[in-house]
């Protein structure tokens, strides 16, 4: 998950992945394992969308979790992924990058 929560608005998702094969050690750029699913963003569609912050730095969360199951969902917001995971999640690793426009 890729969010970015000093958006204007709102959190602002950038992406969303799930259902990451537990074995996998690394994800090439434009290539993604047909198991792995794809949440709906912030523009409310599946995918990646790049960091462009208006004006300022911004914080963004690269959040990953470990879970105990394999979730049965299509085409999850943020706020369903996250409640479904509950209960579920083993670990959970985050790694926050700076980015930002003066």
């Amino acid at each position: 998950m890729l969010d970015d929560p000093d958006s204007p608005n709102r959190t602002f998702v950038h992406w969303i992945l799930y259902n990451i094969d537990p074995k996998t050690t690394g994800i090439q750029e434009n290539s993604i394992s047909q198991s792995v699913k794809l949440g709906i963003t912030s523009l409310e569609k599946p995918g990646f969308i790049g960091s462009c912050p208006n004006v300022g730095t911004h914080h963004y969360h690269f959040k990953l979790y470990a879970l105990d199951t394999v979730l049965s969902l299509t085409d999850p917001d943020k706020a369903t992924l996250e409640n479904d995971m509950q209960g579920h999640i083993l670990e959970k690793a985050e790694i926050i990058v700076l980015y930002g426009r003066d």
